[in-house]
């Protein structure tokens, strides 16, 4: 049976949303959110630069056709169902690849990855390489709807881009049937000195702190993690806010030791072992914000394998290559190359061979670094296993993405892989969030 594909402009968009649900059946888990941020339930057909994104709906009967033009973001359904790759490699136009190594040279980083097979980048435009383990898929990320949360009370927080945003003081919550080890990932933004909330894990209650949980509370000029209960005497760590504005928080619990390590923006801030009997009630969890605003982003929980990340130095612009290992050592130089588990990286002194297990970070050489040309029809693609790939849309098509870029050529991989696509990645937005974000 042929489908009738109906194109509608951006103009008419609004009036079509009033005879479609907002939200369509259980098959309708895929999200298009437009550059207005409206947004519309379904499932992703197809993408083409010049025909447009296909649509379908179980209530519409027939496809309909967007143009790419209005579209800022595609969400996919699922959760990817597999690891990434055991190391992290982040391009000159800041992409980044997870991916297991195979080989680098002069010329050339070959990598393997889950999703797109062999990958062959020039060496020109790799920043940095970040060894470790590998990365388990995650088991929830969002926010994508209000829906999936409780929300106490209802009028307390909304829901616009992908992010929660607080009305006054109120909680959101899901359960997230957290497993005995867990990274619970977030970010947020907030306006006045501090952020100013509480967090609980492993709660047995989502409509607000409380209950048989744990807890952690930022205040002015430290952290604190602390069991359910009164937070009295219980250890914190001091951390100075002045000046910031937002930051990503991550949390790696493992039950079986009662043991919470946090960090923020990549930086471990604490550790913390319960002297007593594990809290936590529950598997859910639920953030409280008080009265002054609060933006939620980027909730990601996934298992944890118990490996700690390590915290190497930020980069800066070097006419050499830098090497830092696992013992605190800086090394400066040439780095000639990565082959069977082994770095040869070349010094004024000597040639060094390494382990590459015993490598925090590589930052590769500024100074002749090259970086990818931007095309109208590039994409960003977002993976469920992490990492991203800017690509210059070929097509979305038959449950494949295939395009290209001159970090590594072409590539091809599933839809299912994906997590999130972002469309017209390099058009002038000016802020038109109404939250003043």
């Amino acid at each position: 049976m042929t489908s009738i594909s109906k194109r509608l402009s951006f103009g008419l968009f609004l009036s079509a949303v009033l005879v479609l649900a907002i939200v369509g059946n259980a098959e309708d888990r895929d999200i298009l959110m437009f550059e207005n941020g409206d947004a519309l339930h379904g499932r992703l057909d197809s993408a083409t630069p010049g025909k447009g994104v296909v649509w379908n709906r179980e209530d519409t009967g027939s496809p309909i056709t967007f143009e790419l033009e209005n579209i800022a973001q595609v969400k996919m359904s699922g959760d990817g169902g597999q690891s990434g790759g055991s190391s992290s490699f982040r391009l000159t136009n800041d992409d980044v690849i997870r991916a297991d190594m195979v080989s680098l040279d002069g010329t050339n980083l070959v990598v393997k990855t889950l999703q797109a097979g062999k990958l062959t980048i020039n060496r020109l435009m790799l920043a940095s390489i970040t060894p470790g383990r590998r990365i388990a898929a995650a088991g929830f990320t969002g926010p994508n709807s209000k829906e999936e949360w409780t929300i106490t009370p209802p009028e307390s927080w909304t829901l616009k881009k992908n992010a929660l945003y607080s009305k006054g003081s109120g909680t959101f919550g899901r359960e997230m049937n957290l497993p005995d080890m867990a990274s619970i990932e977030m970010e947020v933004a907030w306006k006045t000195h501090y952020p100013e909330f509480r967090f609980s894990f492993y709660t047995d209650t989502i409509t607000s702190y409380s209950g048989n949980n744990y807890c952690m509370r930022p205040s002015s000029s430290y952290i604190r993690l602390y069991r359910s209960g009164s937070s009295s005497g219980m250890p914190h760590a001091m951390f100075n806010f002045m000046g910031k504005r937002k930051a990503h928080f991550q949390l790696l619990v493992n039950k079986k030791n009662k043991s919470t390590t946090l960090l923020m923006d990549g930086q471990m801030v604490t550790t913390w072992t319960d002297p007593n009997s594990f809290a936590g009630g529950g598997t859910g969890i639920a953030l409280y914000a008080y009265s002054n605003p609060l933006k939620v982003s980027n909730i990601r929980v996934s298992n944890w394998d118990g490996t700690i990340p390590r915290s190497p130095s930020k980069g800066s612009d070097t006419k050499e290559d830098v090497i830092e290992l696992i013992n605190g050592d800086k090394i400066t130089g040439d780095l000639l190359s990565i082959n069977s588990g082994n770095v040869s990286f070349g010094t004024s002194y000597a040639t060094l061979k390494i382990p590459f297990d015993r490598v925090v970070k590589v930052f590769l050489s500024s100074e002749k670094a090259e970086r990818a040309r931007r095309y109208a029809e590039d994409v960003r693609v977002h993976f469920h296993a992490g990492g991203t790939m800017t690509l210059k849309l070929d097509k979305i098509e038959k449950g494949k993405v295939t395009g290209i870029s001159e970090n590594f050529d072409r590539a091809s991989f599933g839809l299912d892989s994906v997590q999130l696509v972002d469309l017209n990645i390099y058009r002038d937005r000016e802020d038109e969030d109404e939250e003043g974000w």
